[in-house]
């Protein structure tokens, strides 16, 4: 996959969120492809790290508040990852899980689960609020927005 193939299928997902409305976030998950066979077969390169911060970057621009939710995954780019991501568009993390196996076997080297204080002091780090939401992005309690500093 090239540049060329990324923005295609960015414009892809644009024209069908528009006529459609039906998607509430976009999740851009990079290939872990240390342990797959799809890599032994064809070499694919590992995980391009600067890449999928452009993909965020691009994609903020691109969507605008036609698909106003972009989410990053701590599992596939680690914390740090998700702190950078936080910078360049992201304004969603993925949540916790109870338990990851699939990105593991492939070889992340991130973790399996995050507390949600963990996931907090991640936010806060990246000076942003952190806010509970539902799968449709509705805040169902403001109490959840509290304020403070790091």
């Amino acid at each position: 996959e090239n540049t060329e193939h990324i923005a295609r299928h960015l414009h892809t997902i644009k024209s069908i969120q528009e006529k459609t409305g039906g998607f509430t976030e976009f999740v851009p998950l990079p290939f872990i492809s240390q342990n797959t066979q799809l890599a032994d077969e064809f070499t694919v390169k590992k995980n391009n790290e600067p890449m999928i911060f452009k993909v965020f970057a691009v994609s903020r621009i691109l969507f605008g508040r036609l698909l106003p939710n972009i989410q990053a995954s701590w599992v596939k780019i680690g914390t740090e990852g998700v702190k950078n991501a936080l910078s360049v568009g992201v304004n969603d993390i993925g949540g916790t899980l109870g338990e990851e196996k699939i990105s593991k076997a492939a070889g992340s080297l991130f973790g399996e689960s995050l507390s949600e204080e963990e996931i907090k002091k991640l936010i806060y780090s990246a000076e942003r609020i952190p806010a509970e939401r539902d799968t449709l992005y509705r805040i169902p309690n403001k109490k959840n927005l509290i304020i403070q500093s790091v």
